[in-house]
């Protein structure tokens, strides 16, 4: 996490809030083909100043600025603007961690003091992804720079992000937005039971965000959020 020179806060004031999850860009269809019709209010820039303003309206201190395109040229550019905008403590970006070019790149990018992390769209991928062993050998080499690891799946794909952690156990993870489950279809399980099982692990934390998404965009309330923040919590 980032150093304690980042943080504007001593150790006798207020508890730090930080957003732990949030996304830059400069729109472009060609580059986030996944925004769909259904998320048009999505296409338009996001970039630290609007970010800022909201900061100061919530009481947020901070953010943690995590990757949404597979380049080493995003997490570039989200280092850059890391550097240049003090209320970003860290970065979560992306890098090839398959490919036989990842130690060198590792050993370049952990010289950048605000990258925390590395992100792949796991969600994206066919079954299996987590099981290769290319990349299982990247995350091996994950762990010796510090560096956490997110884990971007939908609920289907639990059982293969346990086996995945299971054989990375001094490596830290973190779930992003609870392992989408399937909230606009009102369904639970097996997503609670297997979220519990790695739960178990005490090198993994949640990141409980991105439900709305999950749920009916146009009726979703907070009770038919409830049952799986109660999972979260109680996990």
């Amino acid at each position: 996490m980032p150093s304690d020179s980042t943080k504007p806060h001593d150790s006798n004031s207020r508890q730090v809030c930080v957003d732990a999850h949030h996304h830059f860009w400069e729109y472009d269809e060609s580059q986030y083909d996944w925004i769909s019709a259904e998320m048009a209010e999505l296409r338009q820039d996001f970039l630290p100043s609007e970010l800022k303003l909201r900061m100061e309206e919530t009481g947020v201190d901070g953010a943690i600025t995590v990757q949404a395109r597979q380049t080493i040229g995003e997490t570039e550019w989200l280092l850059k603007l890391a550097r240049q905008h003090s209320f970003l403590y860290g970065v979560v970006g992306w890098a090839p961690i398959a490919e036989n070019s990842f130690p060198a790149l590792l050993e370049q990018l952990g010289q950048e003091p605000k990258l925390v992390g590395l992100r792949h769209v796991v969600q994206a991928e066919p079954a299996g992804f987590l099981d290769a062993p290319a990349f299982n050998r990247g995350i091996q080499r994950l762990q010796t720079c510090g560096l956490i690891y997110d884990i971007l799946i939908f609920q289907h794909q639990l059982e293969e992000a346990i086996r995945f952690v299971d054989r990375h156990p001094n490596q830290q993870f973190v779930v992003d937005h609870a392992a989408k489950p399937r909230i606009a279809a009102r369904e639970i399980e097996p997503w609670a039971a297997n979220l519990r099982e790695l739960a178990k692990r005490p090198n993994v934390v949640c990141k409980v965000s991105g439900l709305v998404t999950e749920g009916d965009w146009k009726s979703w309330s907070t009770e038919t959020l409830a049952p799986y923040l109660d999972v979260c919590l109680d996990a």
